[in-house]
């Protein structure tokens, strides 16, 4: 997984209990491998226009086969279906070898979850939410804040924790070497920065000259020394999550979060190396009238995922170049040259935070999340075809 591709896996939930009850069915379904393929892909049945079955004349469990139906079918570096528990999703998309790069290689790696809200994106990265009953339950029977938990059903980034805390303890002292691991925790809502360690809003993007890399100024950084220091980061930054309560789902996060892991590594017999892995939950991706959620605030959720895909879309292009033997081949002025590979990373901040993520340094997955149900096989068909575009990237290193 190295190859320079920004990889892309694709997760389908189950279909809820509640969904079934009101009349929807499975239009998205991961097909197993077989005679015809060798891997595992998505299929899509979206219904004919003008033959569409509704919901009213359909039984409870029923689906469209027989039914006049468009059948789409697509491929992704793995498909992941609602068999698939959170325990084997670790293993499945190799993450390990993500927070490998970042602690061992002193290199940078981001995994990111994208889809509509309601898709599985929170549950995958972080897992189910605790209701406050249960937390309270904990609080009372616990001996501390690092016992509480939060979530239920680990998703990746709990996972993640605990795989770099055992390399941490691995790693120290092995040929001299120390290792400093800390964490940031931050949200970007309404194009607004949060630290959610700190407490503190309005923090500014800014553009390092020496690096060429954005960085957050002022973003706490909190040393950690082990899984529980990890864990605490974990906890505070997610219940100083910014969330709102709305009609698709009544735990949605509106809001991008990314939680992000620093190696520092100094040998005596080398250089310091400097790594990282960050954890990208992007907020869901839906029109106003399905959620009822603030218009402004969705407008800026679908504004800077809408600028993330004109950089993908950018990217792409540039690589169809490449591959048809260089896009500025014939092209001798440096300025021009400069100008037709431009990306336009500034123009939302969401970009500029993912600009390292995205421009060929850095191992990148993509897990694009999609509901099952029928009602929304279009919003599933937009995830899809976003997470198609990103699969297309083979990043190259920016000049």
């Amino acid at each position: 997984m190295s190859d320079g591709h920004i990889h892309v896996a694709l997760r389908v939930r189950p279909l809820l209990e509640r969904e079934e009850e009101s009349g929807e069915h499975a239009a998205v379904e991961v097909v197993p491998a077989g005679a015809a393929r060798q891997e595992p892909f998505v299929r899509v049945l979206r219904p004919v226009e003008g033959h569409g079955v509704g919901a009213a004349a359909r039984p409870r469990g029923a689906t469209l086969r027989g039914a006049q139906v468009q059948v789409q079918e697509f491929e992704f570096d793995c498909c992941l279906g609602p068999a698939v528990p959170q325990e084997a999703l670790f293993d499945r998309l190799d993450i390990g070898a993500y927070c490998d790069d970042a602690l061992v290689e002193g290199k940078a790696a981001t995994v990111m979850c994208f889809g509509q809200t309601g898709s599985g994106k929170t549950f995958t990265m972080s897992g189910r939410t605790l209701g406050e009953a249960e937390v309270l339950a904990q609080q009372q029977e616990g001996d501390g804040a690092a016992d509480v938990r939060l979530v239920s059903e680990d998703g990746l980034q709990y996972r993640a924790v605990r795989y770099m805390a055992r390399r941490l303890r691995e790693a120290q002292g092995v040929d001299g070497a120390t290792v400093q691991l800390r964490a940031s925790y931050m949200e970007l809502y309404n194009e607004t920065i949060n630290d959610l360690l700190q407490g503190s809003s309005g923090l500014k993007c800014r553009w390092a000259a020496v690096s060429k890399q954005f960085f957050v100024e002022g973003l706490m950084l909190v040393e950690c020394e082990c899984e529980e220091d990890l864990l605490l980061v974990l906890r505070e930054g997610q219940a100083n999550r910014q969330r709102s309560c709305h009609m698709l789902n009544a735990d949605s996060s509106r809001s991008h979060v990314l939680f992000t892991m620093y190696a520092e590594t100094h040998r005596a017999d080398g250089p310091t190396r400097y790594g990282k892995i960050t954890f990208v939950d992007l907020a869901g991706s839906e029109c106003l009238k399905d959620t009822g959620s603030d218009v402004r605030e969705t407008r800026s959720i679908n504004q800077s995922l809408f600028a993330l895909g004109n950089v993908l879309e950018r990217l792409s292009e540039l690589q169809r170049l490449r591959l048809r033997g260089g896009a500025d081949a014939d092209m001798k002025d440096s300025t021009k040259k400069k100008k037709n590979a431009h990306v336009d990373y500034r123009s939302s901040v969401l970009t500029q935070l993912l600009m390292d993520s995205l421009d060929g340094n850095c191992r990148t997955l993509m897990v694009a999340c999609a509901t099952p149900s029928s009602r929304f096989v279009d919003e599933s068909l937009r995830t899809i075809h976003y997470a198609q575009r990103t699969r297309s990237i083979t990043a190259a290193p920016a000049q």
